[in-house]
């Protein structure tokens, strides 16, 4: 919002009372209402041509003191301050109330007038309150209304999307939030209501005055029509929030993750469309929900979401250079067990022991890269950077050492064959990142420090051990003096293949 459309707003929301409250005066002006030619009415028009400036004066200044109170009202809209907003939202309310208020002056004034002939002269002239209230009364609700529409269009058309070029208005504190049921009646009051009152108005003091016997009948239709024509307007804005309050709370229900929300679609019209568009949305987002669920069961829910963050700029090739600990799992013996079991009896065990390999990685923020036959290729630190991702691998092998207990169990159960494993942990610097064709990709690490963490976890079976460390990895591992688990122990200089130097070893013995 800049200094200058500020200003103009801040003109704005000043001279559309001003105009509206102008063109009421002169519209009521130009009706010749016929008033009574009673001494009451001579000795008012008496006083009035005689004290033009006594009775002028006043009138001026009841609706300058309207003008007034507006100004301090629309201040914070010239200054641009963090109260801009909230009085732009509150000015078709508050603006068009500011102008009744100068109708209430006028007609105090008036009052204090009347009062002042009763005491100076001993005329009483009370009666012709009676004309000056019911002219006020009509003056400012017109007044009211023709301020109020003018100012909520405006508002709607443009001005609060500068304002709240996000929207969530309903949701901003300390608003005056207008019903469509305000706006349809101050609609039907300012087209229907208004001109009714002040031609019948106008037609029966005429009948009275002149002497014409007064048309009780027209009164009698004007008492029937007038709410009924409340009533309709009330039921039409009733027909329009209904369904715009079913998309409001199926909207709502939708943020709040039920995607198979719907709403009832009950006409052709503009809002049937728009329920129509809102419910092709919904099957949309469900659609897309299934999809993401089933990408993030066949790529670990971290790396989906690390993709699909990439929005509208796509997926690319290419990676970065993460220090990670790499941890690889594999079962021992497994070919020569599958060999002796259905190929129905093989995924089966398999797909047991990964639920509780994988549930024990996941909880200490690992997340399984790729299954490579019977063996887990796990990385902790990436994609989500970590600074603890040594010791989260460490924690995780822990966990699935008592885990595959458990599944030994339930496979003796079931008559599967008890299984081991060997575990191997390294930690280093790899390449991270999206490998693979433009047309097909996965998310993986790479590089020299990958082949160390298998070569690691084959050597347990040379080891006879079911976990084994790198040195990297143990020297990153740091606990506390309140958890008690297993430190790492030095096993070995171990040679390692591949590699001239040999790679020291670190175990992990079970607690006693």
């Amino acid at each position: 919002m800049t200094k200058k459309q500020s200003f103009f707003i801040g003109i704005f929301y000043l001279i559309v009372p001003v105009i509206a409250n102008f063109l009421v005066l002169s519209v009521t002006l130009m009706i010749d209402f016929p008033l009574p030619k009673n001494s009451e009415y001579k000795i008012w028009i008496a006083f009035l041509d005689a004290h033009k400036i006594l009775t002028g004066v006043p009138t001026l200044f009841s609706f300058i003191i309207a003008i007034l109170f507006a100004a301090v009202f629309v201040a914070p809209v010239f200054k641009g301050s963090e109260r801009a907003k909230i009085n732009a939202a509150n000015s078709p309310v508050v603006l068009a109330s500011l102008g009744i208020l100068g109708w209430i002056l006028m007609l105090l004034f008036q009052t204090a007038i009347v009062v002042f002939i009763h005491l100076s002269s001993g005329e009483k002239i009370y009666g012709i309150l009676k004309n000056s209230a019911t002219f006020t009364l009509l003056a400012a609700m017109l007044a009211f209304v023709v301020t109020f529409l003018i100012l909520e269009t405006a508002n709607r058309a443009k001005i609060l999307k500068l304002y709240f070029p996000r929207g969530n208005i309903a949701k901003t504190k300390g608003l005056i939030r207008p019903s469509l049921r305000l706006i349809f009646l101050m609609y039907y009051i300012g087209v229907g209501v208004f001109p009714t009152i002040v031609l019948l108005f106008a037609l029966v003091t005429k009948e009275k005055n002149l002497g014409i016997e007064i048309s009780y009948n027209l009164i009698m239709a004007m008492s029937i029509f007038l709410p009924a024509g409340i009533s309709i307007t009330l039921l039409l804005a009733d027909i329009l929030r209904k369904p715009l309050k079913d998309l409001s709370f199926a909207a709502r229900r939708i943020s709040e993750g039920d995607l198979k929300n719907q709403v009832r679609v009950s006409s052709g019209d503009e809002i049937g469309m728009l329920g129509d568009s809102f419910n092709e949305m919904s099957a949309s987002l469900l659609e897309k929900e299934f999809m993401k669920d089933v990408f993030g069961k066949i790529v670990p829910p971290e790396v989906r979401d690390h993709l699909l963050g990439d929005g509208m700029s796509g997926i690319s090739l290419g990676g970065e250079k993460l220090r990670v600990t790499i941890l690889f799992c594999d079962i021992r013996g497994f070919t020569s067990l599958s060999e002796k079991m259905q190929c129905e009896k093989v995924v089966q065990l398999l797909n047991k022991y990964f639920t509780g390999m994988g549930e024990c990685i996941a909880r200490h923020n690992g997340i399984i890269n790729k299954y490579i036959g019977d063996a887990i290729m796990a990385i902790f630190g990436a994609p989500m950077k970590s600074t603890t991702h040594a010791k989260d691998a460490y924690l995780a092998a822990l966990e699935m050492r008592k885990a595959l207990v458990q599944v030994n169990q339930e496979f003796e159960k079931s008559g599967f064959p008890q299984i081991k494993f060997g575990i191997g942990i390294h930690t280093g610097v790899v390449l991270a990142g999206n490998i693979g064709s433009a047309s097909r990709m996965e998310y993986t690490v790479i590089g020299d420090n990958v082949n160390i963490a298998s070569r690691i976890e084959g050597l347990c079976k040379e080891y006879r051990r079911d976990i084994l460390l790198s040195e990297s990895t143990a020297s990153e591992i740091s606990f506390s003096e309140d958890e008690y688990f297993p430190r790492p122990q030095f096993l070995c200089d171990s040679p390692i293949r591949g590699k001239e130097e040999k790679i020291r070893l670190y175990e992990s013995v079970e607690n006693p």
